[in-house]
């Protein structure tokens, strides 16, 4: 069964990676960019913080991992500051060649995870790949406090390595730390990564935004619906009948 469902995957992540090459690849962007090389580039922005403890949710996922929920006014805000005011979003299409729609976004809380428990895969903290998506999907990281290993920063390994990844070997994993005006862009596809355990007294906080290939910069009108949701699989069927609007037409008043 193992077999077919990475057979499944294979086709979905290649099949959708032909199609984009084809139809939504810019010709012109920074083929030498260190997303298009290594998989992952850190964004300098200047990042606004929009989130008080009291904008927030909280709801208990398991023992150690807690989902911050986010109204629907802070988030459109906090993507307009996000990808206009700080012009991410074409800083991301010159890196990587793709406009994107933003379809789901997550924010949420880890925790160190008891000796006798790290077997298990609390919040992806296992090496592993998202095998599920497009090799054009990508996502980002934005720290909600500053995110050192301490804190259980993210660990990723570049597209190079990750072809010849050996699960017993771990130190090329480079650490994701981030300072407060600081994102991580990765593609899940086609770099192992795994989430960082926390030290004791220690927690990490951060919110994901999920980036699929679109022909225009769009975003997802009820993406604060999916919030309480697991992350969304193969996106070009589950996000396909979303309801969704161009990213420059954001109100600002929202």
């Amino acid at each position: 069964m193992k077999k077919i469902y990475n057979l499944i995957f294979f086709l979905y992540s290649n099949f959708c990676f032909l199609l984009e090459i084809s139809f939504l690849k810019k010709k012109n962007y920074n083929k030498n960019s260190q997303v298009e090389i290594n998989g992952f580039h850190k964004f300098q922005i200047n990042y606004k913080n929009l989130f008080f403890e009291s904008d927030f949710t909280i709801v208990d996922v398991n023992k150690y991992y807690k989902r911050h929920i986010i109204s629907e006014e802070k988030i459109f805000k906090f993507i307009k500051n996000l990808f206009l005011d700080n012009d991410l979003a074409n800083k991301i299409s010159n890196d990587t060649g793709y406009n994107f729609s933003i379809n789901f976004i997550t924010a949420y809380e880890t925790f160190p995870i008891n000796f006798e428990d790290q077997q298990e895969g609390w919040y992806a903290n296992h090496p592993h790949i998202d095998k599920p998506f497009s090799k054009n999907t990508y996502k980002l990281i934005i720290p909600m406090e500053k995110i050192s290993e301490q804190k259980g920063s993210m660990k990723i390994l570049n597209k190079k390595d990750s072809l010849n990844y050996e699960s017993k070997i771990l130190d090329k994993f480079q650490n994701a730390n981030l300072d407060i005006n600081e994102v991580l862009i990765f593609n899940p596809n086609q770099c192992y990564h795994y989430a960082g355990i926390p030290k004791n007294g220690n927690s990490r906080k951060q919110i994901m935004i999920q980036l699929n290939p679109s022909k225009t910069w769009k975003v997802n009108k009820d993406i604060h619906k999916l919030q309480n949701k697991v992350e969304p699989k193969f996106p070009h069927f589950s996000y396909l009948f979303l309801n969704k609007t161009n990213l420059d037409s954001l109100n600002i008043s929202l």
